[in-house]
């Protein structure tokens, strides 16, 4: 049976930085406001390393505060009496019918998005994350910080500092926060419990660790975040090493899916893709870190890819074709002392270039699967001209007329 653990996040890092300019209709109609100067961003089932230790259901909420976008004053709410700071040490929110918050297009269109509702409308916070960002250098207004954490210090429930944005951080802004903390009677317990966490949302650094710690803490398992975070530094090369890995390991599963050597003879679709590897720990690893549309958009460059190749090797395919086309083009102009560029412009100047050669730029399209019986008399792509082959036949032919002998490439 999954335990439950309720997550508020509080971003801290400058007075303004949790405010959000809104539309008053989207503050007032759209359901994933619901009038409430906080967001609900769903829940998690957290699984936990210890036999002994259930898994863990985590649950997301975040206050803000949301500015009329035409007077930039703040919108009065269910809470209007209550400042954010006031609002922070809530431990019991209420919103009947509010849905999970998943990006700003979202408000207004909210049929066209997964509706995750929160459920009986309630969230029990059991525990906290103050969300400082460290990227800017900038006088941080420390009363309006202190006063914060002092106010949920208060609420005895667990608290977990996450510095954020660290891959933009500044020294200077880590060092006075630390300054800040460790000058703050109410956080020492904090920080006896776990150091700032040092995260970055948009590399996935250290954010399993920061709300699997928390939830931990929660559930009163403090024996199971006795380890401390990584530096980031040392987190960052980590999670690159294993995306990396993770990246690899999919990049392979598709070519066995997908063969580049059998292309187009074997061409599966994406959904034909997905039947074949379905469940396999290598997509299921791919998908839980980059997520399921950037599998898709692998998949789509690989089958580029396979058909760039393809496309490639059917012009080579054409190459033994050249000898004929230089005798039709070359047959009676001195080669002694022509080059290939020079050979290659003369013919594209020739009046039977369009009638021996596809003039229009070389396109994949052209050389899609469904002409790949392509007629061996038909014109060829004047991009065959570009290739290496195309100047080895030409010396070919040009060593052949100077000793007045027609070879034919190949024996042919």
């Amino acid at each position: 049976m999954n335990r439950s653990a309720d997550i508020m996040i509080l971003d801290l890092s400058e007075s303004s930085a949790y405010k959000t300019n809104l539309k008053h209709i989207d503050f007032c109609g759209s359901p994933v406001i619901n009038k409430d100067h906080w967001l609900y961003w769903g829940s998690r089932v957290l699984s936990t390393s210890e036999a002994s230790t259930s898994n863990v259901l985590m649950r997301v909420a975040e206050q803000t505060e949301f500015l009329d976008d035409e007077t930039f004053e703040t919108i009065a709410g269910c809470s209007k009496s209550e400042n954010y700071s006031q609002r922070c040490s809530r431990t019991s929110l209420q919103s009947r019918d509010k849905l999970m918050y998943i990006q700003k297009e979202q408000l207004g269109l909210e049929s066209e998005f997964p509706q995750h509702l929160l459920p009986d409308g309630k969230f029990n916070v059991d525990g906290f994350i103050l969300a400082c960002d460290v990227s800017k250098e900038t006088v941080l207004h420390s009363n309006h910080v202190i006063n914060i954490a002092k106010s949920i210090a208060k609420t005895k429930k667990p608290i977990v500092i996450a510095f954020t944005k660290c891959d933009e951080m500044s020294e200077e802004c880590k060092r006075h926060y630390m300054t800040l903390f460790l000058a703050t009677k109410e956080l020492k317990h904090v920080l006896c419990n776990l150091p700032p966490v040092e995260t970055s949302a948009v590399k996935n650094v250290n954010v399993e660790y920061l709300f699997g710690s928390l939830a931990m803490l929660c559930l009163r398992s403090q024996k199971l975040v006795k380890k401390p975070p990584l530096a980031y530094h040392e987190a960052s090369l980590f999670v690159e090493q294993r995306n990396l890995h993770v990246k690899c390991c999919f990049s392979t599963l598709l070519s066995q899916a997908v063969p580049l050597c059998v292309y187009p003879k074997k061409f599966l679709s994406w959904k034909q893709v997905l039947a074949d590897i379905d469940r396999h720990p290598d997509l299921m690893n791919f998908v839980e870190v980059f997520g399921s549309r950037v599998a898709f958009e692998m998949y789509e460059r690989y089958v580029s890819e396979a058909k760039e190749l393809w496309a490639m090797n059917r012009l080579r395919s054409h190459v033994p074709r050249l000898f004929e086309v230089f005798q039709v083009f070359l047959g009676v102009v001195d080669l002694a002392d022509m080059e290939w560029n020079m050979a290659r412009d003369y013919m594209r100047c020739h009046p039977l270039f369009s009638v021996l050669f596809e003039n229009n730029d070389y396109d994949l399209g052209m050389w899609s699967p469904s002409t790949f019986n392509v007629d061996e008399k038909s014109r060829l792509p004047a991009e065959i001209l570009l290739l290496p082959e195309a100047g080895n036949v030409f010396e070919q032919f040009r060593v052949g007329r100077s000793d007045g002998v027609v070879a034919i490439v190949n024996g042919k």
